[in-house]
């Protein structure tokens, strides 16, 4: 090989693939565009993440955003932690969070395990401006989580048999926010529908109605029974929905706020491999796991939330609807091609064997789709049936959810929200969030009880300012600037595990 791209070669198979990308990019902007005006209008939710660029935009209270010493103490603040792990990355290996697992070695209390805490202060900026109600939730829901953990597995001694090798152990987290996102969206859905929306938001509803029709049929033209793809399209469409609620009335600033992967492993235990078998064959279940980076990585859900930032920021602005969409969908065939471009270069240059420092066993991306092949040969040859555990603990997770949606619709003061208890378990047992949502929580709790509403809005420039900062510091200072510059420079490796 001299190294050459076959673009002959490439292109009929990177335009099939632009086909499906433009699909997804469909689905997620016009379910979110779709719903998302009746949040603003009927709901006035706030969109906290989109309140950083407004703020940026039109100031705060009268004056420039960065006029305010505020902001200026919050983005010093923010980029401390930052400086602080580069510097110390010089002198060996950094990362930001605190295991507590060698701790926790003896019974009961190694049912805890994995217990670690991330002072993530991207979460403590930007969290300041979640509801209360959902900060408390996400915490207490992941103590309870620990809590029956360690009754039943480390006092009680608990067994639970393993019928699929995928996903989380118990009491299945993952299971149970599949649960509450699902009923999330089909409650969502359904106050949608009662009040009409698709018939003042046309261009939405065509964007979705299309970018469905034309996933549905690529998945099938590609190979995959009608059923099975429509199934597939169902979970994941319904996972966009509360993904860009979440972003639009909590504002989590993480993209890992959904069962990752669920989407397909859900199909996998409520079906069962026996299921789906007699459902599409091998055929489908090979194209499952050739899509599954659609359910485990966060392509499609992000677009749902961008368009709902997007239509929080056109209602703030004098930006055109139609001119956001035709702009979002340009950025998307853009970065697409410019990924493809860069992989299949550095692919063809280096080898894909080599990229990342892993000889012989490839890149990150790559390994983790020969993973997945591997989980799908290993059930192949011993196909399970339904896991009623784990579709136990997701009826479980849709009736709390049900619940929560419920009483607080009897009593908007009920401290508790529905959309908490998803998010306390989507990151199964390993939340890297519950941190700091308990000290954000704490914090402003604080702030309310003493200083009232009026402190309260007075810092909020501190906390965005502190979001700013670390972004600015860890993104483009340290990330695109000096570890760069370093890097090749130095005899021996920095390295800051974010994570």
């Amino acid at each position: 090989m001299d190294g050459r791209v076959p673009w002959g070669e490439w292109l009929p198979v990177l335009a099939h693939w632009t086909i499906f990308f433009a699909a997804l990019w469909a689905i997620g902007f016009g379910f979110a565009s779709l719903l998302s005006p009746l949040w603003l209008a009927n709901e006035r939710l706030n969109f906290p993440l989109a309140q950083l660029p407004l703020q940026m935009v039109r100031g705060f209270e009268g004056r420039s955003f960065f006029a305010s010493r505020l902001v200026r103490l919050g983005v010093i603040l923010g980029a401390i932690p930052t400086t602080i792990m580069a510097l110390c990355s010089f002198f060996r290996e950094v990362r930001r969070f605190w295991d507590l697992a060698p701790y926790l070695t003896e019974k009961p209390f190694n049912s805890l395990r994995p217990l670690m805490i991330f002072p993530l202060v991207e979460g403590v900026g930007f969290g300041y401006l979640v509801p209360q109600e959902v900060l408390l939730s996400v915490w207490l829901f992941y103590f309870i989580l620990k809590l029956i953990a360690f009754i039943g597995i480390g006092v009680l001694g608990w067994e639970v048999p393993t019928v699929m090798s995928i996903g989380d152990s118990f009491p299945f987290p993952h299971s149970q926010s599949v649960g509450g996102y699902l009923t999330m969206a089909v409650l969502l859905f359904w106050i949608g529908l009662k009040r009409k929306v698709w018939q003042t938001q046309s261009l939405s509803s065509i964007l979705l109605f299309a970018g469905s029709i034309a996933a549905i049929a690529w998945m099938v033209v590609s190979g995959m029974e009608p059923s099975v793809a429509l199934l597939y399209w169902l979970v994941l469409t319904l996972f966009v929905v509360t993904y860009a609620r979440v972003r639009a009335e909590v504002g989590m600033p993480y993209s890992w706020v959904y069962p990752y992967g669920a989407p397909r492993d859900f199909l996998h235990y409520a079906f069962g491999i026996t299921g789906l078998l007699r459902m599409g064959g091998v055929r489908s279940l090979v194209l499952l796991s050739g899509l599954f980076w659609v359910a485990r990585h966060f392509h499609l859900n992000l677009n749902g939330a961008y368009a709902a930032d997007a239509i929080k920021i056109v209602s703030e602005t004098n930006l055109s609807h139609g001119a956001t969409t035709l702009l979002s969908f340009a950025a998307m065939v853009i970065g697409l091609w410019a990924a493809f471009v860069s992989h299949l270069f550095a692919y063809y240059g280096r080898g894909a064997n080599f990229l990342e420092g892993a000889p012989g066993t490839a890149d990150y991306r790559t390994y983790v789709a020969a993973q997945d092949y591997r989980l799908l040969s290993n059930l192949l040859n011993k196909p399970t049936p339904p896991d009623k555990w784990r579709i136990g603990f997701t009826i479980y997770g849709a009736v709390v959810t049900f619940a929560l949606a419920h009483l607080r619709r009897l009593m908007p003061t009920f401290p508790l929200h529905p959309l908490g208890f998803p998010l306390a378990y989507a990151y199964s047992h390993h939340c890297p969030y519950w941190f700091p949502t308990f000290f954000v929580w704490a914090v402003k709790g604080l702030i309310l009880r003493y200083g009232g509403m009026r402190l309260h809005r007075q810092l909020v420039p501190l906390f965005l300012g502190l979001a700013l900062g670390h972004f600015l510091m860890t993104g483009v200072i340290w990330g695109g600037i000096l570890y760069p510059m370093l890097r090749h420079k130095l005899l021996f490796p920095l390295r800051i595990v974010f994570e």
